[in-house]
């Protein structure tokens, strides 16, 4: 059974931790998407670590899978793909941290996250198309991440992609060593705590409409919005802040 560990890491940052068997069943996902739907409530959580052993995550249990009876599979996998969904569309800036192998419903998980950190021993593989099944609720993902032609790959060819060639095709953001692992995650997570939690949500709500608007339509809606934003008092403040040669991200507490 996969073990699933929520952690207060600071005032600001969270840890989803897995661990144990790295399969997911009807128990993980219940305690996943119920830490999810707290963490939505979490008015201070601005960065999600999501981490885990080696391996990582090897997606569904397939010999539980196989054990369900006709009306257990669909409502599983039903809430797996809500797990994603939620995972992606998170407030906080999710991380993915990867050290070992990742498999399947495992590669949905880390291409959910909004940044992938990955050590040069980190693999990747959707082995679905062995099995005869397609990897359905993964490759939406993918395509948040890649272009089509190398999810469609990744997918058919069911061979395994390194840290390395993962980066280059966009499913990793940041390789590095075992040793620098914690690090860079610090690094980022410094950097991170200082990003308005307000504009990281207008910054994903407005990157998921562009696609179905012309140029012209999408330009003009960012105009708009930044008009909006510029006469914010707050906005303002930080403006004003950085001009004098202060930190933008300590005006809000310095006003209340």
């Amino acid at each position: 059974m996969m073990t699933i560990d929520h952690e207060l890491l600071s005032e600001d940052v969270r840890e989803i931790r897995l661990g144990g068997e790295a399969t997911l069943d009807p128990d993980s996902l219940d305690r996943l998407e119920r830490i999810l739907g707290e963490l939505e409530k979490d008015a201070n959580c601005r960065v999600l670590v999501l981490s885990g052993s080696d391996p990582f995550c090897r997606g569904m249990d397939l010999g539980r899978v196989l054990s369900m009876a006709d009306g257990e599979l669909q409502p599983c996998l039903e809430q797996f793909a809500r797990v994603l969904a939620r995972l992606h569309h998170l407030k906080a800036v999710v991380i993915a941290v990867v050290d070992g192998e990742v498999a399947a419903g495992g590669v949905g998980l880390v291409a959910a996250a909004d940044h992938v950190i990955a050590t040069e021993r980190a693999t990747f593989t959707l082995p679905e198309a062995v099995l005869g099944l397609v990897p359905a609720m993964v490759l939406p993902m993918l395509l948040g991440r890649m272009a089509s032609q190398k999810a469609r790959w990744l997918a058919a060819s069911a061979l395994p992609c390194s840290a390395h060639r993962a980066r280059e095709i966009g499913l990793v953001d940041v390789v590095t060593t075992h040793d620098e692992l914690e690090r860079e995650l610090k690094r980022l997570e410094r950097q991170l705590v200082r990003v308005d939690p307000a504009a990281s949500r207008r910054i994903a709500r407005l990157l998921s409409g562009l696609t179905s608007r012309s140029l012209e339509e999408a330009l003009s809606a960012g105009a708009s919005l930044t008009a909006e934003r510029l006469r914010d008092p707050s906005v303002r403040r930080s403006i004003a802040a950085f001009l004098e040669g202060r930190s933008p991200w300590t005006i809000e507490s310095e006003a209340v």
